[in-house]
């Protein structure tokens, strides 16, 4: 029976997060609310505060946890990934206005906003970036053509964030096939010296 309870509390929290983040992604942080948050979870309002201390709780764990696993997969694991990198192309899905990309540029930027006035939100962001900086900069570490992988990667990342809002905003660049001069940006190229 305990068992059974956990597991409901476990099912509830994740009901939660991800109502969070689409309502988010839909309406913005500032207007996101309990009741909100209870309605799309498909759960009583008392569960958002018997599971997570305050509403800003609820959203902050929603966002980080959303955006470092998408961090994680999409820049470390789909950009960094050489050897694939070079055989396949970005899935369309992470840049199309409608797909899982457009919602993670608006978390991102939502998320950026709300860390103004929000200091643990605002301390797991710098987490995140950091942890995808750091990925970025050991793949292009070795390159002869970058005079400063560090600055390299913080100018690839500020590059990838922007594209990722350009192409929610504007038509033109969603068209561009753009995941090539990414992918090239990214894989680094080592010469052999003789």
């Amino acid at each position: 029976m305990a068992a059974a309870s956990v597991d409901r509390g476990i099912q509830t929290r994740t009901l939660l997060r991800d109502a969070a983040v689409q309502l988010i992604v839909e309406e913005g942080w500032g207007r996101v609310s309990t009741r909100k948050v209870a309605e799309r979870a498909g759960v009583k309002a008392g569960s958002v505060h018997y599971h997570f201390s305050t509403l800003t709780d609820l959203l902050v764990e929603a966002t980080l946890d959303r955006l470092a696993s998408r961090s994680e997969t999409f820049w470390e694991k789909t950009l960094l990934d050489n050897a694939a990198a070079a055989r396949s192309s970005v899935p369309d899905t992470e840049f199309a206005p409608d797909g899982v990309g457009a919602c993670t540029a608006v978390l991102m930027t939502e998320a950026l906003r709300a860390a103004a006035r929000v200091p643990r939100l605002r301390a797991g962001l710098t987490q995140i970036l950091r942890r995808r900086h750091t990925a970025t900069m050991h793949g292009l570490e070795g390159d002869d053509r970058l005079p400063d992988a560090a600055s390299t990667s913080a100018v690839l990342g500020a590059t990838m964030n922007s594209l990722m809002l350009y192409r929610l905003i504007d038509p033109v660049v969603r068209e561009m096939k753009l995941e090539e001069v990414l992918l090239r940006m990214a894989k680094p190229r080592r010469q052999e010296r003789a």
